[in-house]
């Protein structure tokens, strides 16, 4: 409520000083930039509260009255044309964010500060006949992540494949504007930048449809006094070590039949500037490790720990995990630990685990979970259990969606693919985020999960380890107002008694 309040009070401010700032201001005979400032409220990946100030630059073209027009001559991009400087008012509107940015924003674009570009360019309705030579101005691109018409989609052009398409030239022209905002806008130099890529292909036809629109967001612009005090508690945290990171109970017995796969993917591919990282995971994931090899016993070398692994590496693991578990002729217990983002995909009713570099609407590029279940399930062992602090609707562990524009897609694991002797523990529920513990430094779920181990030392049934879980992520989370209950997964065999099992 009190930061409604200040977004209200900023707004009045804001727009008393709009003016300066540049309101439908004509920066030449022919090109007139319509600049918009906004106060929003917006949720930083941790669960914070910020208040950032949104910058729409737009601009609007009128044929000459000064020089002789052909038909409806403006100062757009050509018909087929890319490059900045084809368009005489995309080069002045970003001369004019240039000036904006180095002078009357300047003081927003402190070092360090995240900043969001969100860059829209436009094509009219003439479709490309033949191919547009592309001179591999701004390198080549391969299902380069982007909203097309609204939606996310992969978008290759290359030198090679030159431009064949509506959707690849409005694509390079926003290109242009990145490259020049890179290189060009000296403050931006020191602060966290995102590109984020808008495409539209126009029906209309006509040149004031072939444009650009260039949209800034300054994270915590409005929030300096709030930041600091974030960032102080900050400091203190890292300075004060989790309570399950610490006295970490030592085994004085050696399980060598245990055999574990542990993925922590907190950091991810920032060139679409679309997908969110994920706090704490390679805090969940190391201090998971920990526990293994001290607590549980396991031998070192039979936990390989994979921190923000690619597909390559995440297939590897697995290859290992299989591998390696059929040496032990059906003695072995495997475990397998996953913290990071997990995705729906409707089309193919399947969830997947998210590899660091991976296109989320590809799934190809991800880790399906029934592939994994069938191979756990298919391996001579013991048992196998799996630890997942994710979740499978397609959201952050602060509760946005992982990819802005999309909304959450509920696909239940059934309980039909996960057979034999596998179990699976969920961080969440259907339709639920896998929320952070900040004060803590751990996902919710895997900090409960190592407050049981640590409690009890390891000595704990699996069914007692859920039911603890369980209880206590829902009652914190009942606590920030939250919903995310803890779920458990098995084979629906009836002689399959997990809940007596023990990790080890």
């Amino acid at each position: 409520m009190e930061n409604k309040i200040n977004q209200m009070k900023w707004q009045a401010e804001l727009d008393k000083e709009r003016n300066s700032l540049a309101d439908d201001r004509k920066i030449s005979e022919d090109v007139k930039v319509t600049v918009t400032p906004k106060v929003a409220i917006d949720t930083t990946e941790t669960g914070d509260e910020e208040m950032n100030l949104n910058v729409t630059f737009s601009y609007e073209t009128m044929p000459s009255s000064t020089r002789i027009k052909v038909g409806n001559q403006t100062d757009d991009y050509p018909a087929g044309a890319y490059l900045m400087l084809s368009s005489n008012a995309c080069r002045l509107t970003c001369d004019f964010l240039k000036g904006k940015i180095e002078g009357d924003l300047q003081k927003y674009f402190t070092p360090g500060r995240m900043i969001t570009v969100k860059i829209t360019g436009a094509t009219d309705g003439s479709p490309v006949t033949g191919k547009i030579p592309y001179g591999g101005e701004y390198g080549d691109f391969k299902n380069k992540m982007m909203y097309l018409n609204g939606k996310l989609s992969g978008l290759t052009v290359t030198e090679q494949t030159g431009i064949t398409s509506n959707a690849q030239l409005a694509f390079l022209r926003t290109q242009g504007v990145e490259d020049f905002i890179k290189n060009f806008i000296d403050p931006m130099a020191f602060t966290k930048n995102r590109f984020q890529i808008f495409a539209v292909e126009n029906e209309q036809k006509g040149s004031q449809y072939r444009r650009i629109d260039v949209e800034l967001i300054i994270h915590g612009a409005y929030n300096e006094e709030l930041s600091n005090v974030q960032e102080k508690k900050a400091e203190e945290q890292v300075q004060t070590v989790p309570d399950v990171d610490e006295n970490i109970p030592q085994s004085t017995e050696v399980d060598e039949d245990v055999i574990a796969l542990v993925i922590a993917n907190e950091n991810y591919d920032k060139s679409s500037g679309l997908i969110a990282n994920v706090p704490f995971s390679q805090n969940d994931g190391k201090v998971f490790c920990e526990y293994l090899k001290k607590t549980l016993g396991v031998p070192s070398e039979q936990v390989k720990y994979l921190s923000d692994a690619t597909y390559n590496q995440m297939q590897s693991g697995f290859d290992w995990l299989e591998k390696t578990a059929k040496a032990w002729n059906g003695k072995a217990k495997v475990i397998v630990y996953y913290s990071g983002h997990g995705m729906p995909i409707v089309s193919s009713n399947s969830t997947y685990l998210v590899p660091v570099d991976a296109n989320p609407t590809r799934p190809e590029q991800m880790c399906e979970l029934k592939k994994l279940y069938s191979t756990l399930s298919a391996l001579p062992t013991q048992s196998a259990v799996c630890f997942l602090d994710a979740c499978f609707c397609g959201t952050q562990r602060n509760g946005k969606m992982m990819l802005e524009g999309t909304r959450g897609v509920a696909i239940k694991v059934s309980q039909e693919d996960v057979t034999g002797n596998v179990v699976v523990f969920s961080a969440t529920g259907e339709m639920q985020s896998a929320h952070p513990y900040k004060e803590q430094q751990h996902g919710l779920f895997t900090y409960y999960l190592l407050k049981k181990i640590k409690e009890s030392s390891g000595n704990v049934s699996l069914g007692d380890l859920f039911q603890s879980v369980k209880s206590n992520v829902e009652k914190k989370a009942s606590l920030n107002s939250w919903e995310q209950t803890p779920t458990v997964t098995s084979s629906t065999r009836s002689e399959i008694n997990w809940e007596n099992n023990k990790l080890h």
